[in-house]
């Protein structure tokens, strides 16, 4: 889903470059549950996605949880093609880190 966002923002767009940051704060009401931040760069040779996954309030004392994903690649012929993956993330008991 991510992907097809950002190539059709890319497609859409008549500038040259796209740059995106978004913060959302998730609620279940009346908690706070999630934190969620995102960015996306592309332009005609390449793209980053960035991202960062936080569980808040109440929730976060509950079930701890942060996770950190970032994607880099290039673009060509209009497709987009990781180059390097990266993510880490940490729960009560696990802490994973995986790069590709």
């Amino acid at each position: 889903f991510i992907t097809v966002l950002v190539f059709s923002l890319f497609i859409c767009s008549k500038a040259s470059a796209v740059n995106v940051d978004q913060l959302l704060k998730i609620n279940i009401k009346p908690f706070e549950a999630i934190d969620f931040y995102f960015s996306y760069a592309i332009d005609e040779k390449a793209y980053s996605l960035n991202s960062k996954l936080t569980t808040t309030g109440i929730f976060g004392k509950i079930y701890p949880f942060s996770g950190i994903y970032k994607v880099e690649g290039k673009v060509e012929k209009g497709n987009l093609y990781p180059r390097k993956y990266d993510s880490y993330t940490k729960s009560r008991f696990n802490k994973r880190k995986r790069q590709f």
